[in-house]
């Protein structure tokens, strides 16, 4: 897990104390496999003069390959801070990523940052980092802004395709987990092949918004901003038809790379009708904490009625839920009108989902099917 990666050093928050505290810095992923562009894309935004703030962290020190002029800041053991030229901060770190956070913080509260980027290495996946984040100690300092991912639009199939099944699992992770996808090196192939790749990208990740891009040169403000983990974000960006049924009704979709027995897949349900809020919470539960290994995040968007006695109410409330691996997270965003219409959205991306069991188990939640049993 990450914590074997960056080490179990932990923050104390009491340190980071402010009269006036910033709201919580977004964090962005910023991942891709090895050689797609993620370092020239980190070069360009630390070289513009975009006037945004933000903090940059590679993960793996040694391995940098930022070649702005930068001014080095601090050091500590293996993690160094440099300033770039135009106020950005660049943090290198190989095992500590908490104290390099810490001190991130600290200047977070002093001269409010826009953001921090931490890119991963090429061969990370993302899943154990997001993670990483939401159980931190300093959680309510951070936001988790989104998931990008660098792909090379050169040899993005072959790697898809790469009879080494751990090369292809990570390249699948990256794109499937991605909030938006960033082709790039697009000038280094024909639009025919592009097209192509494009239809890879979304048969793994339908949802995610794709950029094509060369020499990684995309705008910060195509970067930051993404809210993709903000409870009333979770579902905005559907590209699938409009499927419009009648009450108690549901249909679903699942995408899959077929190619390894690890393969990595989105399936997505939709239902016309409320769900049971007691049944759906105790599903939820079980499926983070029997599957949090193999399903890699979750997320709905739900209109629930809470019938349970004693405390059902029979009101209606639109629940939004999202985890990550075993980390689940989720609210209420309002109360629904009785008359009001709106389906049930439920998004799983995992490895070697059961499609059948969890569209089975989904509808057992919902209040047609209980009703038909009680």
């Amino acid at each position: 897990m990450i914590r074997r990666a960056f080490g179990a050093a932990s923050i104390r928050c009491r340190r980071l104390t402010t009269n006036t505290p910033p709201p919580p810095v977004p964090i962005t992923i910023l991942t891709g496999f090895l050689g797609a562009g993620k370092t020239t894309l980190l070069n360009h935004l630390l070289a513009e003069n975009h006037g945004a703030k933000f903090a940059v962290i590679q993960n793996e020190f040694g391995a940098i390959g930022i070649d702005q002029e930068l001014t080095k800041h601090s050091v500590h053991g293996d993690s160094t801070i440099f300033l770039a030229n135009n106020g950005c901060i660049c943090c290198t770190v190989a095992t500590d990523l908490d104290r390099i956070m810490t001190e991130l913080l600290q200047m977070h509260f002093k001269e409010a940052l826009d953001g921090i980027i931490v890119e991963t290495t090429g061969l990370a996946r993302p899943s154990p980092i997001l993670s990483a984040f939401l159980r931190s100690s300093y959680t309510e300092l951070v936001r988790i802004d989104g998931v990008i991912s660098v792909i090379d639009a050169k040899h993005v199939t072959a790697q898809l395709d790469s009879a080494d099944n751990a090369e292809s699992d990570q390249v699948h992770e990256q794109i499937a987990l991605a909030d938006k996808l960033l082709v790039n090196k697009t000038d280094l192939v024909s639009a025919e092949a592009v097209d192509a790749v494009e239809g890879r990208l979304r048969a793994i990740n339908p949802r995610a918004e794709l950029i094509r891009c060369s020499n990684s040169k995309v705008g910060i403000d195509k970067l930051l901003g993404l809210h993709a983990f903000e409870l009333d974000h979770l579902l905005p960006r559907s590209r699938g038809p409009d499927h419009s049924h009648g009450h108690g009704h549901s249909h679903s979709h699942s995408h899959s790379h077929q190619g390894h027995s690890d393969a990595i897949m989105t399936v997505s349900f939709e239902h016309a009708g409320d769900l049971d809020y007691g049944a759906l919470l105790a599903w939820m539960g079980q499926l983070v904490h029997t599957q949090g290994d193999t399903l890699l995040r979750m997320k709905g968007l739900i209109p629930t009625r809470d019938v349970a006695p004693p405390s059902g109410s029979g009101r209606r409330k639109l629940l939004a839920y999202q985890s990550v691996q075993s980390h689940l997270q989720g609210d209420f965003l309002r109360d629904l009108d009785e008359d009001e219409e709106i389906s049930a959205q439920v998004v799983f991306i995992g490895r070697n989902l059961d499609r059948r069991a969890l569209e089975a188990e989904f509808m057992a939640c919902t209040l047609a099917t209980r009703d038909a049993v009680d």
